[in-house]
């Protein structure tokens, strides 16, 4: 009986390090604070939610999406990183809404549609539900725009718009640039906005280490949770 226990669980053990493995979005046994779910999911890919992080209690709550993009996961898994081991000193809530495309992901433009697709169909209705006071949508890039790292609003909504200037203000080498090309705003920042919730999109430079890139996802969250409650209202 024991023999068999003890096999038993090395089977286990063998299964949940084989997951996290193949998956490099995989919650840390320990770090989540509840179990994640998959709010979404077809023939493109899955989207999860996970958390909340953070204060519970807190009267604001704050969503922040990641994936849409596939090809820069750099910038989405360092943003997942500084939100879970700064879990327990965030003043506000925190839910990571990730976006996993599964149908052609290396492919540039077919990766990118599908994962525009699939926030649409999922994390958009979530998120207009969830009575957030704030959607962050992460991503990188190539270095083809006037600024490298930066954070912007798509419509001129107020309260979107007042919260990435105020961040743009406080970090040191993020600017607030409004880019001529867009593609994934229409299909999430848009009409989270037009539903209600505030939203933005946080870029940072594709090219440079990933240290650097988990140190300013670092830098970006902390400055966030520090905005004045009234940023939100």
């Amino acid at each position: 009986m024991r023999r068999k226990l003890i096999l038993t669980l090395l089977v286990l053990t063998l299964i949940t390090a084989t997951y996290h493995l193949m998956d490099p979005f995989a919650p840390s046994q320990g770090i989540h604070e509840s179990p994640d779910d998959v709010i979404g999911s077809d023939e493109l890919g899955t989207v999860e939610r996970l958390g909340p992080y953070g204060n519970h209690d807190s009267s604001i709550r704050i969503a922040i999406i990641t994936g849409i993009h596939p090809l820069e996961a750099k910038a989405h898994s360092a943003m997942i990183q500084a939100v879970e081991e700064n879990s327990d000193s965030l003043r506000y809530m925190y839910v990571i809404y990730h976006v996993n495309v599964t149908k052609t992901p290396s492919d540039y433009e077919k990766g990118r549609m599908a994962g525009q697709i699939l926030a649409r169909r999922y994390v958009v209705p979530d998120i207009s539900a969830g009575d957030y006071d704030l959607a962050v949508d992460v991503h990188s890039n190539r270095g083809n725009y006037a600024m490298r790292r930066f954070v912007f609003t798509p419509l001129p909504e107020e309260r979107s718009r007042r919260i990435a200037l105020e961040l743009s203000s406080r970090i040191s080498w993020l600017s607030y640039h409004f880019p001529e090309s867009q593609t994934s705003p229409a299909y999430v920042t848009e009409p989270l906005i037009r539903n209600g919730t505030p939203a933005i999109l946080y870029e940072n430079f594709m090219y440079q280490d990933q240290s650097m890139t988990l140190e300013n996802a670092r830098e970006f969250l902390m400055t966030l949770d520090s905005l004045d409650v009234s940023m939100f209202k």
